[in-house]
């Protein structure tokens, strides 16, 4: 099933606001499809809640005591500031992104894929063929000595 994801940085996806519970959020999207554990020495554990038919995964870190703090949406109904970024080019991206003030663009290329990053705005582009395939939205991080989650509820 395609969904419609509006993405607001730093706040969330939809009706799933950053810094939700588990319970809360599984009482949006129901249970999983799929769940992975991940245990980074660098982030510590990371629950990993994929919901595949809805096209959307959501994460959360036990230093965050597991509240969401990250979302994956893939499908052909992506929208950031109010425009549908699915298939959009990476120039056409930083050029709408540049529209809201963002300009800390960093970017990441593999074999099959690149990833365009603005930190400021908490998300992650990811492309196949210079076409946006998916949008991760994460919290924003306090840029002080810190660097905590700024919640938003």
């Amino acid at each position: 099933m395609e969904e419609k994801f509006t993405i607001v940085p730093g706040y969330g996806v939809g009706e799933l606001k950053f810094g939700l519970s588990r319970d809360e959020v599984k009482a949006i999207l129901g249970s999983p499809e799929d769940e992975t554990l991940f245990d980074e020495p660098e982030i510590g554990k990371t629950v990993a809640w994929n919901y595949w038919r809805k096209g959307i995964s959501v994460y959360f870190e036990e230093e965050d005591d597991y509240r969401l703090g990250c979302m994956e949406v893939e499908g052909g109904e992506l929208f950031v500031w109010d425009e549908n970024v699915y298939g959009y080019s990476r120039e056409k991206v930083m050029e709408l992104a540049s529209k809201h003030g963002i300009s800390d663009f960093t970017e990441e290329k593999d074999d099959h894929s690149e990833c365009l990053s603005m930190d400021s705005a908490g998300l992650n582009f990811f492309f196949e063929e210079d076409e946006v395939i998916s949008v991760q939205a994460g919290v924003l991080i306090s840029d002080d000595e810190e660097e905590e989650a700024c919640w938003p509820l």
